[in-house]
């Protein structure tokens, strides 16, 4: 089916995955976990670009996108530059 900003609210909208993500990145460093990095395909680049706006880069080492799936930010009427501005 056709790709609509519908596919991407409630549960999945970064608000409500983030922090998801981020009890991840706290059991990782409960592990001794310190750097970490992120390959994201489609969806989960959309979401690694959220989560490095708000991760520091001396945690947040590096992140991988092989797909043009920051354009979802036009969905949401805001410019996909301002967030990879962001990181």
């Amino acid at each position: 089916g056709e790709i609509t900003p519908k596919n991407f609210v409630g549960p999945w909208c970064p608000e409500n995955v983030l922090p998801m993500v981020e009890k991840l990145i706290t059991a990782m460093k409960a592990a001794g976990v310190r750097r970490y990095g992120y390959l994201g395909f489609c969806y989960g680049g959309w979401i690694g670009m959220h989560l490095s706006a708000k991760i520091s880069g001396s945690e947040l080492v590096c992140g991988a996108i092989p797909h043009p799936s920051i354009s979802l930010e036009g969905f949401f009427e805001r410019n996909p530059a301002d967030l990879g501005a962001k990181v």
